[in-house]
């Protein structure tokens, strides 16, 4: 069966086991504590353009895309918190359902079905990603621990675990509406920018900043307003501080643009190249390097370039990547007159995904 799902779906599948074989690799670098709560979005796209690097022809390089979760939620926790973390993770359900009254309760039943329900879920999902799972967990957690109670398993008649759980739900629930009133002003003012309103936006932005300082979507965000506005410092300050939290390719090319936008052109050619290494299908990457090398005298490491993008192999065809492959050819035959046309770095702002 397993086989047969492989099948269905190969391309995809094959893209998880890329997937895990670099987050196996974070792993084996940091196993017992591993690289912190941001860790996996932190590094994971820097371990996969390091493995690019290392095979440049890898049979993964057409299935290869931006990455924000393994799908596997033991992987993930593995490489945030390390074995020790996991360990303590899957303590947390384990010792409840271990300890679950030995009857043939048909609500029992249905606890431990839902369990290994999202137990399924984690090992090829980001079930904990929403929020409705999230909550069942913990309801089916505070029922595995008030069915406990009832068999005088708990401490004081199962007085301690409740307590436990009820301030747990608490600050599950007050951490909950403090995210959201701060991502719904989020919200709000991102649409009013994408709306053309980005300078008076900005002020909200700055003020938001103190409360989603550690949130790699807003701070990306807020540095491609900064961009679209030109306070390119601004925006390179506001980058640098999310590529510490979110190692990502589209922020690589934002990055870029900044510092051409500056002309620091050694810089730029470096996240050029960190954003072509990391997702090797883009052609976007490579034409901007292209470009670079042409505004910088470096003619014939354009046309190297432009070689290279001629003869690579295209995913999804699209008028954007005919456009950039005339303009190599226009390049090789030496007719750069069109070549800077609409050449814009294109930046998503990043409202949320």
């Amino acid at each position: 069966m397993l086989t047969g799902l492989f099948f269905i779906k190969k391309d995809s599948a094959n893209g998880r086991l890329l997937i895990w074989k670099c987050s196996t690799q974070l792993i084996s670098r940091n196993p017992i504590l591993g690289y912190g709560g941001n860790g996996f979005t932190a590094n994971y796209m820097n371990e996969q353009a390091s493995y690019f690097t290392k095979h440049p022809d890898s049979k993964y390089q057409m299935i290869a895309d931006n990455v924000r979760h393994p799908f596997n939620e033991i992987l993930k926790w593995t490489v945030n918190y390390g074995i020790i973390g996991l360990c303590l993770t899957l303590l947390l359900i384990v010792i409840p359902l271990w300890t679950l009254p030995k009857n043939n309760s048909p609500e029992l039943f249905f606890i431990q079905l839902s369990f290994l329900s999202i137990v399924i879920c984690i090992l090829f999902s980001y079930p904990f990603n929403y929020p409705f799972i999230r909550l069942m967990a913990v309801a089916l957690l505070a029922f595995t621990l008030a069915a406990n109670s009832q068999k005088n398993i708990t401490i004081t008649n199962g007085y301690l675990s409740k307590g436990i759980a009820l301030l747990f739900s608490m600050g599950l629930l007050c951490t909950t509406a403090y995210q959201f009133f701060y991502e719904h002003e989020w919200h709000q003012i991102a649409n009013k920018s994408l709306n053309g309103q980005t300078t008076q936006m900005l002020p909200r932005y700055k003020s938001l900043y103190t409360h989603l300082r550690h949130k790699d979507l807003f701070l990306y965000n807020y540095a491609a307003e900064l961009n679209v506005v030109g306070y390119y410092d601004k925006s390179l300050q506001i980058a640098h501080k999310c590529d510490s939290l979110w190692a990502d390719y589209d922020l690589q090319l934002l990055m870029a643009d900044n510092y051409l936008q500056l002309q620091q052109y050694k810089e730029a050619e470096r996240y050029l190249k960190n954003a072509a290494e990391m997702c090797p299908v883009k052609f976007m990457p490579l034409y901007l390097l292209a470009e670079l090398y042409l505004k910088t005298g470096q003619k014939e490491e354009a046309r190297i370039l432009a070689q290279k993008i001629l003869v690579k192999e295209v995913k999804i065809p699209s008028l954007i990547i005919s456009s950039i492959k005339n303009k190599m050819q226009n390049l090789l035959t030496d007719d750069t007159s069109n070549l800077n046309e609409s050449t814009q770095i294109i930046i998503y702002p990043a409202e949320s995904q």
